[in-house]
């Protein structure tokens, strides 16, 4: 699910017969459940909304959820690989990295 770029992700508690959501990426824990997908988008909004809400009434940053950029360190020789190897697919070494993830799963 998202909103307002945040993420979350769902899960089926079956001791309570309901589904939980966690918004991820973010230091701030924000969870929310429900007992169908109305539902749980509803509470997602509001939860989002409400935590919003409370970090402007506190004057704070709220957290962003997964910004896209992250570091990867590797030895130079790595780096040298894969510089060639996005280079002869004709890529960046960003969409080069991102393609490989992705290709793995």
């Amino acid at each position: 699910m998202e909103y307002k770029g945040y993420t979350a992700t769902l899960e089926y508690d079956e001791v309570d017969k309901i589904i939980v959501g966690r918004v991820q990426g973010i230091k701030a824990i924000i969870g929310f459940d429900g007992l169908n997908t109305q539902e749980l988008e509803t509470k997602f909004h509001e939860s989002i909304d409400f935590y919003l809400d409370a970090c402007a009434q506190r004057g704070t940053q709220p957290n962003k959820s997964y910004s896209g950029k992250f570091v990867v360190r590797m030895q130079p020789n790595e780096h040298a690989i894969i510089a060639h190897q996005s280079k002869e697919m004709g890529m960046s070494i960003n969409n080069y990295v991102v393609k490989k993830a992705l290709a793995e799963n």
